[in-house]
């Protein structure tokens, strides 16, 4: 999608930010930016009982709902085990739980979960992301998926480019003996 993962330096769930990073003087770029978290029994039984306090506290805490809405941007992120991978590589998770366990602990909590506005400032700055960005994801896509077709045709048309340029190189030779 082209929205770089990068760990935040504080500790705090409610640290999420979706950003616009630039390259060159062009903001091409997005970044969403979440506070690190590791994942084993006793940490996901922690963020169970936490989430369930912030539903008991609801909207009296200002700070509502930070850890709900953590697990439930992690969940939107982690459809495979391999994206589960891709937090780890980026220093998001740290795990005991292997990728398929750390992603069904996040995709069973969510249906349980109570979001807050952190929730959906993430989910609409990725929204907006993703919409201004259609036709650049649209192109590195077909490109990327067509990689080998578009090298190939490339190829050959340089074969009988190169082909066709020795076939005339080999003709003006002949013709100019021709006239004389």
């Amino acid at each position: 999608m082209g929205a770089k993962l990068t760990a935040s330096k504080t500790k705090k769930f409610g640290d999420m930010s979706m950003a616009r990073r630039e390259c060159h003087g062009l903001r091409l770029f997005g970044e969403l930016s979440m506070t690190p978290m590791v994942l084993n029994e006793v940490t996901s039984c922690w963020l169970v009982n936490m989430a369930a306090y912030e539903a008991c506290l609801g909207a009296m805490h200002p700070d509502n709902f930070a850890v709900s809405s953590y697990i439930s941007v992690v969940a939107l992120l982690v459809n495979r085990d391999e994206d589960v991978q891709e937090l780890r590589g980026r220093g998001i998770i740290s795990s005991s739980l292997s990728d398929m366990d750390a992603m069904k602990f996040f995709k069973w909590a969510v249906p349980h979960l109570r979001v807050s506005h952190r929730y959906f400032e993430v989910f609409h700055g990725l929204q907006e992301y993703m919409h201004q960005r259609w036709l650049w994801i649209a192109t590195h896509r077909f490109f990327f998926n067509n990689f080998k077709t578009i090298a190939t045709v490339l190829s050959l048309i340089g074969v009988i480019a190169g082909l066709f340029k020795t076939i005339v190189s080999l003709k003006q030779p002949y013709r100019s003996m021709i006239n004389t």
